[in-house]
């Protein structure tokens, strides 16, 4: 026992040093804004999908020269851009060294917790994977927050760019437009592509990037009409204003799909938060009632065994009312 203190002692020194370090850096960087965009764009370099893996060597070479060994360890694994590329579409500055630490550190500071005051040590190790898997889960919703955002601006950048058409702007300055007209997200993504355009990939491979980096079936559209007209020509001013109006239809749609099923949503997080409130009532109620649950072996697996319900119903019925367009 002495040994499981002196652990959960330094780890939580550990952890609070780390933690500070964070905030710390967090802070510098919203102080030098200039430094900020020259992450961002770095790491849009790393998720630039098949047509950036050239620019993602030069982005690792760069960023293995300032860290240390460990995070230079977790950038040796292959498929380190496909958490660069999650880590972009939630509009992010960190990095997937600086991520992966996060959650390693998370893991096991819930599994020295649950080691500590939980008499089981299985009930331990769940415990450090629900921490571990925090920052994914939270980096999840704000993939799906930016990919919301970035659908609903995209109507209005096609409107943009078939005006700038129309004035007589190449395509490529009409993206530019976009990039320095519209909001985030759009903005960033747009000012990427343009960037990689100047700097010699061609525009059907920089459009494919940023598909790549915000996997949308309505950014996958204009990719296709723009490689078409650079192809067969035509009027591609018109074709925008006609992509803008078929994505409004179908922003509306969505829009009317949730308030139909906003009933199921309620239903699901009011299932999923009802044993959860009687227990706390039950516990200041009637402890010795459900104290078997916390001190009992049995009890415990139940316990257990209740929460995996609890999260597989939760998934279950999201998908449910999840409507794909």
């Amino acid at each position: 026992m002495d040994f499981l203190n002196l652990l959960f002692s330094v780890f939580a020194f550990l952890f609070a040093v780390s933690l500070v370090a964070h905030l710390y850096f967090a802070w510098a960087d919203s102080r030098f804004v200039q430094r900020q965009v020259i992450r961002r764009r770095l790491l849009n370099l790393s998720a630039g999908g098949r047509h950036g893996q050239e620019k993602f060597s030069l982005y690792k070479e760069r960023t293995l020269r300032d860290v240390g060994p460990i995070v230079r360890l977790i950038y040796q694994f292959p498929r380190i851009s496909s958490l660069d590329r999650l880590l972009v579409r939630a509009n992010t500055s960190l990095n997937a060294g600086t991520f992966s630490l996060l959650s390693l550190s998370l893991g096991v500071l819930g599994a020295v917790l649950g080691v500590k005051f939980l008499p089981q040590p299985f009930a331990g190790g769940v415990l450090g994977f629900g921490f571990a898997l925090l920052p994914y889960l939270l980096l999840k919703g704000a993939e799906r927050k930016a990919q919301k955002m970035f659908f609903e601006q995209l109507p209005e950048a096609l409107d943009l760019m078939a005006r700038a058409v129309r004035t007589g702007y190449a395509l490529t300055a009409a993206m530019e437009i976009v990039a320095k007209e519209m909001p985030e997200p759009i903005k960033s993504e747009f000012s990427e592509a343009v960037d990689e355009v100047k700097f010699g990939i061609t525009l059907e491979d920089a459009l494919d990037n940023m598909c790549q980096r915000m996997p949308l079936t309505d950014l996958r559209y204009f990719s296709i009409t723009v490689v078409i007209h650079k192809d067969t020509g035509g009027n591609i001013a018109q074709i925008f204003d006609n992509l803008a109006g078929l994505i409004r239809e179908r922003l509306q749609f969505t829009r009317q799909i949730r308030a139909l099923t906003a009933e199921g949503r309620l239903s699901a997080v009011i299932l999923l938060m009802m044993p959860i409130v009687m227990f706390c009532y039950m516990y200041f109620v009637n402890y010795k009632y459900v104290v078997i649950l916390l001190t009992d072996p049995l009890g415990q697996l139940l316990m257990i065994g209740a929460i995996i319900a609890q999260i597989v119903g939760f998934f279950v019925m999201r998908r449910m009312v999840d409507v794909k367009m």
